[in-house]
């Protein structure tokens, strides 16, 4: 806690550098997964299974089979495929619907009747009588994943992988379930070096979770790995440095550049950013908040390299309550985040910007 005097002989104590995260805000929500019923997935847009991982989409299709689990084919239904509504005559089935497939009866023409056909092959509608019903049926349940690989050298790419359930009636579909976020996550992100412990899980791709069973001493001259991991198969792994299939669980893993999705009050502070490119200059404004005894402009980096992905927190310049500007020329690389905040006489935080990207935001507060 520091003292601080002011114009007027008014003084006033704040905390230094107060912690962002004190602030309840969006951020806290922000990455999250919850497991979802497949048939509900619309709206997702990320997908996560210990079998395939990360996942961009998730489709479903069902089939009708028969008791030995064979696809069901040349068979008729109760269903009219031009009116897409349930009939009293028998009409061949050549695709399913989910909205219609658990309510159709599925037939078999019977093979003293003879079968009339349309030109190009097509049957006729058929009576019930003229028709055998198929029982004892139940449904292949295929759910299709779109997942995000990388290869040995760490190129990135797109996989279909497929699931299959047998299922007895519609209602066992709720039972099919799958991890689910609203957020854009569309890749994966290797893990910061400095938090490897032992015990901690990870994903590695194409194989599945994995354990970390035991940290090297890094660096060493000697060898570029890092850790070692177990599957759930036994097989133990040694992981090097810049392995871009070794990542975290997507479940598991929050950004922290989520930190600076926190705001209070940010609509009154208004801060606008302007950037001089030639001569390496920022200027940041804001709109003055009453009872604001004094502002902060805090001043970070964010370091997107591989194993070392990492907010550093560089310096907090401090500005009196009368002044609503600030200059900052000592900025030598891009990556820069800058937030204002406003503190009241006691050091409360009585509003706060989301964080301004030097680089990308156009000089205004963004989500992360």
């Amino acid at each position: 806690m520091g003292i601080v005097a002011m114009p007027g002989d008014v003084v006033y104590s704040h905390k230094e550098s107060t912690p962002l995260k004190e602030i309840d805000t969006r951020g806290e929500s922000m990455n999250n997964w919850e497991i979802i019923k497949v048939i509900n997935r619309e709206g997702y847009s990320a997908f996560y299974s210990e079998e395939f991982g990360l996942a961009t989409s998730v489709s479903l299709q069902c089939f009708p089979i028969d008791e030995d689990g064979r696809q069901l084919q040349n068979v008729y239904a109760n269903y009219n495929p031009d009116t897409r509504k349930r009939s009293v005559d028998l009409y061949r089935v050549y695709e399913y619907s989910l909205e219609t497939l658990f309510d159709l009866k599925f037939y078999r023409h019977k093979s003293e009747t003879q079968q009339n056909y349309y030109y190009g092959g097509a049957p006729n509608p058929i009576r019930l009588d003229r028709a055998k019903k198929i029982s004892n049926i139940k449904y292949n349940v295929v759910v299709n994943y779109q997942t995000v690989y990388v290869d040995i050298n760490g190129n990135s790419s797109t996989q279909s992988k497929k699931k299959t359930f047998i299922i007895s009636k519609k209602e066992e579909l709720q039972d099919i379930t799958v991890w689910a976020t609203k957020d854009q996550v569309k890749a994966y992100v290797m893990p910061t070096l400095m938090d490897l412990q032992k015990g901690q899980k990870y994903y590695y791709i194409g194989q599945g979770v994995c354990e970390v069973v035991e940290v090297y001493d890094y660096p060493n001259k000697q060898s570029n790995t890092v850790c070692r991991i177990v599957f759930a198969n036994g097989a133990e792994q040694d992981i090097t440095i810049g392995d871009k299939r070794f990542v975290y669980i997507p479940l598991e893993y929050k950004s922290e550049l989520l930190q600076f999705n926190k705001t209070l009050n940010e609509l009154a502070l208004q801060p606008v950013m302007q950037r001089n490119q030639e001569h390496n200059l920022i200027n940041v404004m804001w709109q003055p908040i009453e009872n604001a005894a004094r502002y902060v402009v805090k001043l970070y980096r964010y370091v997107n390299t591989e194993n070392r992905r990492k907010v550093y927190f560089l310096k907090d310049y401090e500005v009196d309550r009368n002044e609503h500007f600030l200059s900052i020329n000592d900025l030598i690389v891009n990556g820069h985040i800058i937030v204002v905040v406003a503190e009241n006489r006691s050091g409360e935080v009585v509003a706060q910007s989301r964080g301004i990207d030097v680089e990308t935001s156009k000089g205004e507060p963004k989500w992360f």
